[in-house]
């Protein structure tokens, strides 16, 4: 029997070590380019000057677009996590390249939330706070905005308790929700977010998406989605198509308007309204069950 539980240990122990390894040899995406220019100051727009994708500072900009591929790789490389994405498009920052910019200032002041949340096991505060420096108070402040507080009740423990790998005790809903808090959490000067509400229902969406522009109000915030209940707080809508801008303005504008790019728009926007419903009909099936 001991001999048995030994090799167990000892195969284990080869297949978690050759893991480890793995990890640790991958070549970062971003690579170690060299620093040749200063941090530009709070509040510098970012350009991605080759879809003509703008965002502003002080302003919550949605980016509506057909293919999320499309939509995916824009912001990978707005975000600088891909140094090859953003060869021969060029990204700039308050006018300075990324490749430029030291990667871990840039991680400071620009972030990143993707479509589909990556969570690991350990406290909920800890999951939230992945900086360090928040209070209690602002941690439940990002949850009110993410409209998450259903996650801290059902946490034994609440910000103490633990949450288990991948959280695979929370819905979707939550762990998107979870996400949403944790990027907002970071109080980056600017915040990329990837369909942040694709996974709850109209009525939680449309809180959150009210709450996300006020909470985000003096900072640079780009939003992708093609939910009427978000577009409807953004303060600019850009429309992208082929991989560049052909259209901007509000909501209300681009649904009023009569050009092709007008069309394509509602034509997007319309199956977001579509999918908004097929929710809420799996919802109320969840709840009558």
């Amino acid at each position: 029997q001991n001999i048995t539980e030994c090799i167990q240990f000892l195969t284990r122990a080869v297949i978690a070590s050759r893991k480890i390894i793995r990890v640790l040899s991958t070549q970062p995406a971003t690579g170690t380019t060299p620093v040749r220019a200063a941090m530009p100051a709070p509040g510098a727009e970012l350009v991605d000057e080759t879809s003509g994708v703008t965002v502003t500072h002080g302003r919550v900009t949605a980016l509506v677009c057909a293919d999320p591929d499309e939509s995916a790789a824009l912001t990978t490389r707005m975000a600088r996590l891909d140094d090859d994405a953003e060869a021969g498009t060029p990204v700039r920052l308050g006018g300075v390249l990324l490749r430029d910019l030291d990667k871990t200032a840039l991680r400071r002041r620009v972030v990143l939330s993707e479509a589909t949340p990556h969570l690991f096991s350990g406290e909920l505060r800890t999951e939230l706070d992945v900086r360090g420096t928040a209070t209690d108070g602002d941690i439940l402040a990002a949850l009110h905005v993410a409209d998450a507080q259903d996650v801290l009740d059902s946490t034994p423990g609440g910000l103490d308790g633990e949450l288990a790998e991948k959280g695979r005790t929370l819905s979707g809903g939550q762990r998107q929700r979870v996400s949403l808090a944790r990027a907002l959490l970071t109080d980056a000067d600017v915040l990329l977010l990837v369909e942040p509400t694709s996974a709850v229902d109209a009525h939680t969406e449309a809180r959150i998406a009210e709450r996300l522009a006020a909470a985000r109000r003096g900072r640079s915030t780009l939003v992708v989605t093609a939910s009427p209940l978000v577009l409807e707080h953004a303060d600019e809508v850009l429309l992208l198509r082929d991989g560049v801008v052909r259209a901007r303005g509000t909501h209300h504008e681009m649904l009023a308007a009569t050009t092709e790019a007008g069309h394509h728009y509602r034509t997007i926007v319309g199956r977001s309204l579509d999918e908004d419903d097929d929710r809420a009909d799996e919802r109320r099936t969840e709840v009558a069950r």
